[in-house]
């Protein structure tokens, strides 16, 4: 039997019923810290991991400009290079005012006088709209009639991902070292 308390209520007993019942429907979990992060709009917004996808049409993008200029396929290098482009090569001897397409132009007769750049690493990182690749070449050089090893170069490709898929947007490269006065393998 309950007891009453002086005002009519069930007392204790019946608070202790309400808090087990009150209890038992809710769960206390912990929440993350930070919260959510917010756009412009108050709109909360989810990171977007990079599926390994995203590398390997990276790759492609990288590998297909390659191929199109040692091929010597200028219209197909360009399609994969934006318009606003910043191209820095400075394994090549350009004019610092030279557009895209000259410094393009200069690469194809370098490749077609004998350079290769044999890719000895590349490492790719990946966020959701834009990618780093970085190379770095074996250089070799027709010298004298024969191909030489004659240094190493590395790479620098800035892409972002736009309506028509990745594009370059930054080409840069330099020379990784000196000239290697004695060559020990030939190119393929």
């Amino acid at each position: 039997m309950l007891r009453r308390s002086r005002a009519g209520s069930p007392g204790w007993p019946a608070l202790v019923l309400a808090l087990f019942f009150l209890g038992a429907a809710c769960t206390f979990e912990r929440r993350p810290d930070g919260g959510p992060e917010v756009d412009q709009n108050g709109n909360a917004t989810v990171p977007e991991v990079p599926a390994p996808v995203a590398e390997d049409s990276i790759r492609a993008v990288h590998r297909t400009f390659q191929e199109a200029m040692e091929a010597g396929d200028l219209s197909s290098a360009l399609s994969l290079v934006d318009r606003d482009a910043v191209l820095v090569d400075r394994i090549i001897t350009v004019d610092p005012s030279a557009s895209r397409g000259e410094i393009l132009l200069e690469v194809l007769r370098r490749y077609a006088d004998g350079l290769r750049l044999v890719p000895l690493r590349t490492e790719v990182s990946v966020s959701e709209a834009s990618s780093i690749v970085l190379t770095r070449y074996e250089v070799w050089d027709q010298v004298d009639g024969e191909a030489e090893r004659v240094g190493h170069a590395v790479e620098t490709l800035l892409l972002f991902r736009g309506p028509e898929g990745w594009r370059i947007q930054h080409l840069h490269r330099s020379p990784g070292d000196g000239l290697i006065e004695e060559p020990d393998a030939r190119p393929r």
